[in-house]
């Protein structure tokens, strides 16, 4: 081969390498923009869905007292009467606390409101047993979003506490909505966040956490121990069991005595650690 034609050959070779990284640049960069835009969009997501939470505990009525019985004198450490009970309103014929009236008038889907101070759990959580996951993808007003609404299992009852209430959410990579809960797994972080506020629209709660482990869904025929199916404990021995299991399940040991007829409050998100893997949190009813 004559080395001119050679040239030519290596010079044909070297442009399609070069056209070749060329093209591969730029399918590079366009993932590059590509995944850039889907961060920008999903964290703007994201922050317009918590503002529009925020505005909604801004409905929250904060003077949702009645007024202590005139002559009585017994108040608390911080000087409150002790005698002072929730306001109760009605709202279309319906006898709820006061504090969450405006929000219900917005939405009758409204089961209450669920809060662990100094996280970003503090949420409004909505109960639909005839479409159970309505508000998965959708937030407080109807609306698709990816974070959804918390809600509350289909089986469990607002008025007649069920046993065992499982409030569902999303493991958001943001940390919002449940995306902060299997920090539980820290000792530490268990011991500095024990206590839990979950109000129905029709009573206060105040929880202590028994219990925060992994597990996950398993299959319909699958014979072992599922904290989803406990609701209600058909017989004190049923109680005690799943009271045990959750426990042994925890790797650190939990606080706080349980007994038959307290309770329980199961905050359930998604986790990563086997396929559909779970990340549990439970606690009973102090108050």
């Amino acid at each position: 081969m004559k080395r001119k034609d050679l040239n030519k050959k290596n010079t044909s070779k070297k442009t399609k390498t070069s056209r070749l990284l060329d093209v591969l640049l730029v399918v590079f960069i366009l993932i590059f923009l590509g995944s850039g835009g889907y961060l920008i969009h999903y964290y703007y997501t994201i922050n317009k869905s918590e503002q529009s939470f925020s505005e909604l505990a801004d409905l929250i009525v904060e003077d949702d007292m009645e007024p202590a019985t005139p002559g009585d004198s017994e108040v608390d450490e911080n000087g409150n009467p002790l005698n002072q009970k929730p306001k109760y309103v009605e709202v279309d014929g319906e006898m709820i606390l006061a504090r969450y009236s405006e929000l219900y008038k917005k939405n009758k889907d409204l089961a209450g409101w669920l809060r662990i101070p100094d996280t970003p759990i503090d949420y409004p959580v909505m109960f639909t047993p005839e479409d159970p996951e309505h508000y998965l993808r959708r937030d407080f007003d109807g609306n698709y979003s990816i974070s959804g609404t918390l809600f509350i299992d289909e089986r469990n009852d607002l008025k007649e506490f069920s046993d065992n209430t499982i409030i569902y959410g999303h493991h958001m990579k943001s940390g919002t909505m449940f995306g902060s809960l299997q920090k539980y797994e820290d000792e530490k972080f268990f011991q500095e966040h024990k206590y839990i506020y979950f109000d129905t629209i029709y009573e206060k709660g105040t929880y202590e956490v028994i219990a925060a482990f992994k597990t996950q869904i398993y299959e319909k025929n699958y014979k072992g121990f599922v904290f989803y199916d406990f609701i209600n404990a058909e017989t004190e021995q049923d109680f005690t069991i799943f009271v045990d299991q959750v426990q042994r399940m925890t790797p650190y040991d939990s606080v706080g005595s349980v007994h038959y007829g307290d309770k329980l409050l199961s905050l359930s998100t998604c986790a990563y650690h086997v396929e559909n893997g779970r990340y549990v949190v439970i606690a009973k009813k102090i108050d």
